[in-house]
């Protein structure tokens, strides 16, 4: 599980539930303001297409927006949220049993378009 956040009461979370029918999950329930809409807070999940022992994540993020490609691009999500402040910690985290093995992580920061020249 991937959680992106800046306190322990704000956060979004993206990741892999084997135990569920529909694994891939990105959750947005304490992303920061959520009270404009009662199905806004939600934990959206989808079908992972294959079942390969390695699973990759490419995340892309904006100060509000997300995209999720999960195994290159075969599973994909897209998210709005609102944090009260900017995310600046990412933390990597396995609930299941057995090991975790990371492959690689990479974690690039992008140039606001006014730099851009």
């Amino acid at each position: 599980m991937f959680k992106l956040y800046h306190s322990t009461t704000t956060a979004t979370q993206i990741g892999f539930d084997n135990g569920r029918e529909r694994g891939v999950f990105l959750d947005r329930e304490r992303s920061g303001k959520t009270d404009f809409s009662n199905s806004f807070p939600r934990r959206a999940t989808a079908n992972r297409e294959i079942m390969e022992k390695t699973i990759r994540f490419q995340i892309y993020m904006d100060v509000t927006a997300m995209e999720l490609f999960v195994d290159s691009g075969l599973t994909c999500m897209t998210a709005l949220f609102y944090p009260d402040r900017p995310y600046t910690q990412v933390q990597i985290r396995h609930h299941g049993s057995g090991t975790l093995t990371l492959a690689s992580a990479t974690v690039q920061g992008l140039k606001p378009m006014s730099d851009v020249k």
